[in-house]
Parts: C-alpha cells; structure tokens; sequence
C-alpha cells in the first residue's frame, strides 16, 4: 500500500512533465503559426500526453500492435484539424 501511494505520485510527476513538454511544444508551435488560431496548446498538450500514457498503459496490458495503431491514427487525425494549412 505504502509502495502504491509513491508509485501513483511517481506516475503522475511523468504524466505532468510529459504534459508539460507537450504543452511548451504546441505553445512554440502556435508561435510560429503552425496552429489554427483557436487552438488551445495547453489543452492539446494535456491531450497528447494522457493519449501517450493511456497508449502506455494499454501496451503493458496486452493490447495488440493493430489496436494501438487505430488509437494512435485517431489520435493523428484529431490534431489534424488543429493544424495550420
């Protein structure tokens, strides 16, 4: 149980930092024009990065190749529309 709480707090820190990765890229990327300009990089990034770890948790279970490559190319085609022509 001890081990549990730490565990979860230790997952939670990566999730964060991923995120907050994410979010300074799609910041930097709506900086340079490469979103639409009702994209919210915060929001996107915070997206991304629970779609990464959910991808992660998914792979540890089992899931196969093709069903986390149908979540990934749903996840693609949404960030689609975000993107600056």
């Amino acid at each position: 149980m001890f081990y549990g709480f730490y565990y979860h707090k230790y997952n939670q820190l990566v999730i964060s930092n991923r995120g907050q990765s994410l979010v300074e890229r799609f910041v930097q990327a709506k900086s340079d024009d490469q979103l639409v300009a009702d994209a919210d990089p915060k929001t996107l990034g915070q997206y991304y990065a629970l779609v990464l770890h959910g991808l992660s948790v998914q792979a540890r279970d089992g899931y196969s190749k093709e069903e986390l490559s149908t979540v990934i190319s749903f996840a693609l085609q949404n960030l689609d529309r975000y993107l600056a022509t």
